[in-house]
């Protein structure tokens, strides 16, 4: 059996080469007695019927040599925690996201009553009949007319937008025809999902809100 060690500067490892006949060395016994001593091998085939068995000890530096260096995988335990993980962030996250978005719906429901106000506003200056009978003839259909001014997009004259529903009533008209009253409302199309709270408002253009769950009317507290 011949053997002799080899040194590698550059990356400060050890090498030995080990020369003998096949059923001289096993590899599995060499294992177990050298895996506490830091070395590592691995088992080639020679010319002449031998074996060369290749030892590297880690030098200094703790690097390995790239011959014997294993892949490790995720155990089961560690994907589990992963999991538990990614379900707890779930967990906190996503109802804060339902809440945000109800937040925003809710502020686009304002706001569209805001836009209607002042198209009401805009359609008794313009056509000198009072307020619209009906947000359809707030919205658009070819020219501008009475029956479709074209102050409001076709989504909002359609009375659903954003998760709210928009309910218009118009007054009764005077002796003229003219009317000069009218009440809109907005509820959440999916109460609890879409929003929570209820909005009111007239042409008095307050927009008033509620939260308790009897809707908004007149009487509800008017928002900022």
């Amino acid at each position: 059996m011949n053997w002799w060690r080899r040194s590698h500067a550059g990356n400060g490892s050890t090498e030995v080469l080990l020369f003998a006949p096949a059923f001289v060395l096993y590899a599995h016994e060499f294992e177990v007695q050298l895996a506490a001593t830091g070395w590592r091998f691995r088992l080639q085939d020679v010319p002449l019927g031998r074996r060369r068995f290749v030892f590297r000890q880690e030098g200094k530096e703790g690097r390995e040599d790239s011959h014997v260096q294993k892949q490790k995988g995720f155990s089961l335990i560690e994907l589990l925690i992963v999991v538990a993980i990614i379900l707890i962030i779930a967990a906190i996250a996503i109802p804060n996201l339902v809440r945000s978005k109800m937040s925003a719906n809710e502020a686009s429901a304002v706001a569209s009553m805001r836009t209607i106000n002042t198209s009401c506003v805009e359609y008794s200056t313009t056509y000198n009949v009072g307020f619209p009978a009906s947000l359809a003839n707030l919205g658009t259909s070819g020219a501008a007319s009475s029956a479709s001014a074209d102050l409001i997009d076709s989504v909002l004259a359609s009375s659903v937008k954003a998760g709210y529903v928009f309910t218009y009533t118009a007054g009764a008209a005077d002796g003229s025809g003219s009317v000069d009253a009218y009440t809109l409302t907005a509820v959440p199309s999916v109460p609890g999902a879409t929003g929570t709270r209820t909005f009111f408002t007239d042409q008095t253009n307050v927009i008033r809100a509620d939260s308790t769950g009897s809707g908004a009317s007149a009487n509800s507290t008017p928002i900022g």
